[in-house]
């Protein structure tokens, strides 16, 4: 695949060290530029961008990198146990819904595709889009690309980086599909990160994406139920992890009492759409939803909308006449 620096836009190869004897792609190696220096690291399969050589150094220093250890080596990161602990979808259902049916894509067209998934967390719905017969790229910021390489390094069409989607580290024009999902509120600039995801789609490719929404007037009651939550939100930060794991398993619990599961409800402390989902499910949006993320906006459907048509021509496939939620195809 094609790979460039997303500092300099140089193209990268890449320079392997060891190769996964499976896939037979590099599991440790670098990215260079042409003149072979080395620019950033590939670990474990995946290629970290938001990570220097002291890092692989150390890395590398504390494992023995021969067939048999990594073959057989089960390390599992804070952000595995999260992710683990927490599946945001574990059903066919859902993963039709997520990944197709809201923003009216067919799963027959993404087949033998290019497909990029920004945001990918652990990687279930690249995984899904892998099933459905796309080369996927999966590419995240946080270390939950470890869960998703664990999961994924057996598929020969997929590729993982580790890295900022706002700084894309590919070529314009690259991206058969584009899919951002529940993303994009998380980064710095919701404009620029839908302006660099519509580069590295293709003329005549699709982009598919969902951004939290809020309605064009709010009530009294919900400007000051959204208030109130970021202002919570901001003070989880200073918690111990272990006291908001706790805190929110038990809103959880309160949210199955119908009266007070409105009220907490109409608060935003838990979503009313996973009510109807497992304990685990709804644990983790309860967790989603109070988070100490260090950006969570929300624009309305005609500012997402408005964001897209700044950034160049497009094909509606579908808006949704509701929230900020858009399929296009680039012109």
């Amino acid at each position: 695949m094609e790979i460039q620096d997303p500092i300099d836009k140089k193209k990268l190869k890449i320079q392997s060290l060891l190769n996964h004897p499976v896939t037979q792609k590099c599991w440790y190696g670098f990215l260079t530029d042409e003149m072979g220096n080395r620019k950033y690291l590939i670990a474990e399969g995946v290629a970290r961008i938001t990570e220097n050589e002291e890092f692989y150094n150390s890395w590398i220093n504390s494992k023995n990198l021969n067939i048999n250890e990594f073959q057989a080596e089960e390390s599992v990161s804070f952000f595995d146990f999260e992710w683990n602990l927490f599946p945001f979808v574990n059903n066919e259902k859902e993963l039709q819904f997520r990944g197709f049916d809201r923003y009216q894509i067919k799963a027959e067209d993404i087949k033998g595709k290019l497909l990029l998934d920004a945001g990918c967390g652990a990687g279930t719905l690249s995984e899904y889009f892998l099933k459905k017969g796309a080369n996927v790229v999966s590419v995240d910021l946080s270390n939950a690309i470890n869960v998703a390489a664990k999961k994924l390094y057996s598929y020969k069409n997929w590729n993982g980086f580790k890295a900022d989607i706002t700084k894309l580290p590919f070529p314009d024009n690259y991206f058969d599909y584009v899919h951002c999902e529940g993303v994009i509120q998380h980064t710095h600039n919701s404009f620029e990160t839908v302006k660099e995801l519509v580069r590295v789609t293709k003329v005549g490719g699709h982009i598919a994406a969902w951004h939290y929404t809020k309605p064009k007037k709010q009530s009294f009651l919900n400007k000051y139920f959204s208030n109130l939550r970021e202002k919570r939100r901001r003070k989880f930060r200073s918690w111990d992890k272990h006291v908001f794991i706790a805190y929110t398993a038990f809103l959880t619990l309160l949210g199955y009492i119908p009266v007070i599961g409105g009220l907490l409800n109409r608060a935003k402390f838990i979503s009313k759409k996973s009510l109807n989902k497992s304990f685990q499910a709804n644990w983790a949006m309860t967790m989603d939803a109070l988070g100490w993320h260090e950006y969570q906006r929300f624009v309305t459907k005609d500012e997402f909308k408005e964001y897209f048509s700044e950034c160049g021509n497009f094909k509606t496939v579908y808006e949704d006449p509701y929230a900020a939620i858009v399929h296009y195809i680039k012109l």
